[in-house]
């Protein structure tokens, strides 16, 4: 990839604004390249370059992509992982958006009825092998949700989320739109009209490692500016009010904003 270098310097710049506004855990610790390679040569590859970089720079994906994610599988736990999430080096065998095969379509269609209706018959195909052979398990939330990355073919080095386990209609997607599901908007949103409400960075969007993890410090950043900007009258009344959101009740604002007091 030729542009892996100011996608690694965004994410340097996001970590550096992250330390600057008082950033107390998961500050990035780069892997030992015996760590890496040992790995890849206990599972005959290479792991996408994009990935490969960022472990060695900065750490497991924890420190990015996932830091919200409830269940995450770091690099020095994949070999310990269950069978479902362990690291598949057999060939990605996807080449879109999988919802199962045709006959699963049948199935759920014989099954939901009426509910039935929003499938998409294009994303019912088949596919030669398992639809999670050549991908590595980085994490998930607690419904479900699991993002994998792939480790081979025109695909390699991008996520995809995997919603089969999440609802009975689930599918394999690049992770593009269904990132919020990791690092919801919801907590902030009903403030972004407020005039102390930091500017927040466009996300760069599309399913590669290092935007996704990019656009997912970038949250985490405005999340911190956000705790620093609240005036001292409003702090209890925000904390309360963002609290009590989608997710709210899985995390403690203060603690989520990893900035001391």
């Amino acid at each position: 990839m030729t542009d892996i270098e100011p996608r690694l310097a965004r994410i340097r710049r996001l970590f550096a604004r992250l330390h600057d506004l008082g950033w107390t855990e998961a500050a990035p610790a780069p892997l030992d390249p015996s760590t890496v390679e040992g790995f890849e040569s206990r599972h005959g590859i290479r792991l996408p370059e994009n990935y490969r970089r960022y472990l060695l720079e900065f750490g497991d994906a924890d420190t990015g992509l996932l830091a919200l994610a409830a269940y995450g599988t770091p690099l020095s736990k994949q070999d310990e992982a269950e069978d479902y999430f362990r690291c598949n080096t057999e060939p990605f065998p996807l080449d879109r958006a999988w919802a199962g095969t045709p006959e699963q379509l049948e199935e759920y269609q014989e099954e939901m009825g009426e509910d039935a209706d929003h499938l998409d018959p294009d994303d019912f195909y088949d596919i030669d092998g398992d639809p999670r052979d050549g991908m590595l398990h980085l994490g998930g939330t607690r419904s479900q949700l699991y993002a994998w990355l792939v480790l081979n073919g025109p695909f390699a080095g991008t996520v995809w989320v995997d919603s089969t386990g999440y609802a009975p209609d689930g599918w394999l997607a690049p992770a593009v739109d269904m990132l919020q599901e990791f690092v919801p908007e919801q907590w902030w949103e009903p403030l972004r009209d407020e005039p102390w409400f930091p500017a927040a960075e466009e996300p760069v969007g599309g399913p590669d490692f290092l935007d996704l993890t990019g656009d997912c410090l970038a949250r985490v950043v405005l999340r911190a500016e956000l705790r620093r900007a609240v005036p001292a009258d409003r702090v209890r009344a925000v904390d309360e009010q963002l609290t009590g959101l989608r997710y709210g009740y899985q995390y403690d604002f203060r603690k989520l904003m990893r900035i001391d007091a």
